[in-house]
């Protein structure tokens, strides 16, 4: 309709209309735009939203596995250390001695850093990191992203210090754990100790002092790391996101029970042919 009117102006010689046309024309298309940027600007906005609520979930998430791994290796360090001053002439007690057989079932071989980015990574791939103001949110999520890739690295680092030779079944002796317990611990744990042969052995005092380096070297990492996860998830907290309960945590038990004679199932029962 307009289109018309203009053509019909122009052919009337009707310069004022054809003016007045064409900043109708001009004004709708302006008008248009901006509602149309104001729209993609709540939509990303929304987007942003969602996303720094699924991180701050994540964000605790890996603060509490990290925490369980701090727990989990100053038990390992606590259980070398009481290795250490056993080969020194000091006599364990029962407790001390599980302890030890404890550290030494887990010794050298750490779980890799448990560190949770699907959604930071998710945030960069889509731009929706630049929608974050420039300020300390933004500053700390940068940094962590960075530091993502040179953990592993320092992991594997970490991992090639151990040079000892592993220990000898003439003194550390071995057992298989039942299906019972095998889900909550290593299938295979270190029963009994030779510490009269062990004191003879330079190379197991070797192997204990340097997976005890390698324990207080990813602890220290990991703490580095909790105490930067819980600046951004306070930061979070004060732009009002907060995480949601953890799903793992909650079903843990449900999910860490071995299977009985009557839960297994054959392929067959699967659908497998």
């Amino acid at each position: 309709m307009i289109a018309n009117r203009f053509v019909t102006h122009i052919k009337q010689q009707n310069w004022l209309a054809v003016m007045l046309d064409l900043l109708i024309v001009v004004v709708g298309i302006f008008l248009g735009l901006q509602v149309n940027n104001l729209n993609i600007e709540r939509q990303a906005n929304n987007e942003l939203k969602a996303y720094l609520q699924d991180l701050a979930t994540e964000v605790q998430n890996s603060i509490d596995m990290k925490q369980s791994h701090v727990v989990w290796q100053n038990k390992v360090r606590q259980g070398l250390q009481l290795t250490l001053t056993t080969l020194e002439g000091h006599q364990p007690n029962d407790d001390e001695l599980q302890q030890i057989y404890f550290a030494l079932t887990n010794a050298s071989s750490p779980a890799n850093f448990p560190d949770k980015r699907e959604v930071l990574l998710e945030m960069q791939a889509t731009g929706a990191m630049q929608l974050i103001k420039r300020g300390d949110l933004r500053s700390a999520l940068s940094e962590v992203s960075s530091q993502y890739k040179q953990r592993q690295l320092y992991f594997q680092k970490e991992l090639k210090q151990i040079t000892a030779a592993p220990f000898s079944p003439i003194i550390v002796s071995y057992e298989m754990l039942s299906d019972k317990d095998s889900l909550k611990n290593s299938q295979i744990i270190v029963s009994k100790v030779d510490f009269e042969k062990a004191k003879q052995d330079p190379a197991f005092k070797l192997r204990v002092l340097q997976s005890f380096s390698l324990y207080t070297n990813i602890r220290n990492n990991n703490w580095h790391t909790i105490q930067m996860e819980k600046l951004i998830l306070s930061q979070l907290h004060q732009q009002g996101y907060q995480p949601r309960d953890n799903w793992l945590k909650t079903n843990i038990d449900k999910i860490l029970v071995a299977p009985s004679s009557d839960d297994l199932v054959s392929s067959n029962d699967l659908g497998v042919q």
